[in-house]
């Protein structure tokens, strides 16, 4: 999260999201169990690269627009990425299950 963060910061308003978007991506791709922490029964398995790290670019835009002071807090980035993993996880059981439930094929 320090990371993005940082990307964030750098270089002023234009591009942040493209400089997010890349250096999440460059950190899962070195390393393809860092994101089970978002997903840790099945790392990668259910939920894509490009959406863990536009969530956690979406994350560190609203804590910045919220901060009183204009510095971002790792601990509150932190906290909203966790309550945030929680709810896209089970959205994804929701869409399966649901799934599941019309297969005609069963």
């Amino acid at each position: 999260m320090k990371a993005l963060i940082k990307s964030f910061e750098v270089g002023g308003v234009t591009g942040r999201q493209t400089r997010v978007l890349a250096e999440c991506s460059k950190q899962i791709a070195k390393n393809k169990l860092l994101n089970t922490w978002f997903d840790p029964i099945d790392p990668l398995g259910k939920i894509k690269t490009s959406v863990i790290c536009q969530t956690q670019f979406n994350i560190i835009n609203k804590v910045h627009d919220s901060a009183t002071n204009g510095s971002i807090s790792l601990s509150q980035c932190i906290t909203t990425s966790y309550l945030t993993s929680i709810k896209v996880y089970t959205r994804q059981f929701e869409a399966d299950d649901y799934d599941e439930c019309t297969n005609t094929d069963a």
